[in-house]
């Protein structure tokens, strides 16, 4: 299989996105957890070396790419996903992220977080609990992390409790 190099942005159509929480992650969707899946789809899928499964050119050139255990229908005009579906027998990509090294952080973090915290930010994937905007709130344990995907920034971390965070 040949290996094709994603664009730095691309756009998840909500459609891509609602197939993915119910085919992969067996999800009912909603609106906010759509919201938060195409957030996190193109996060994930951006900028990334994928291989490449077939192609149609029925008028529209568009590629059926694999990466992480999830097929996507790929259209390389648009550099939009217009599908996804579970691959054959691998790891599904689940709803997780490392926290990326590059991201600004505020003192405000630092002071939130113990040592052991603040390492583990950038070796654990954490879950995704919901999002708003462009920021993603991850789920630490007994803290939130938020952070704006876009302005590569943590925003900051809240214990849990203190902070409303909308639940999707």
């Amino acid at each position: 299989m040949n290996n094709f190099a994603m664009p730095k942005k691309i756009s998840i159509s909500p459609h891509a996105a609602e197939r993915y929480l119910v085919r992969v992650l067996n999800v009912q969707p909603t609106q906010r957890k759509v919201h938060t899946a195409r957030l996190f789809l193109s996060y994930v899928l951006s900028n990334r070396a994928v291989k490449v499964r077939g192609w149609s050119l029925e008028g529209i050139y568009r590629l059926k790419l694999i990466y992480r255990g999830i097929c996507f229908v790929y259209d390389i005009n648009e550099r939009r996903v217009y599908s996804i579906y579970p691959s054959s027998n691998e790891d599904k990509l689940e709803m997780s992220i490392k926290v990326p090294v590059d991201f600004t952080i505020d003192n405000s973090v630092r002071k939130l977080t113990t040592k052991r915290e603040y390492k583990n930010l950038y070796l654990k994937e954490w879950p995704i609990i919901t999002s708003r905007g462009t920021v993603l709130y991850l789920d630490l344990g007994k803290k939130i992390l938020y952070m704006d995907i876009y302005c590569r920034k943590i925003l900051g971390v809240k214990i849990k409790g203190i902070l409303k965070v909308p639940v999707s």
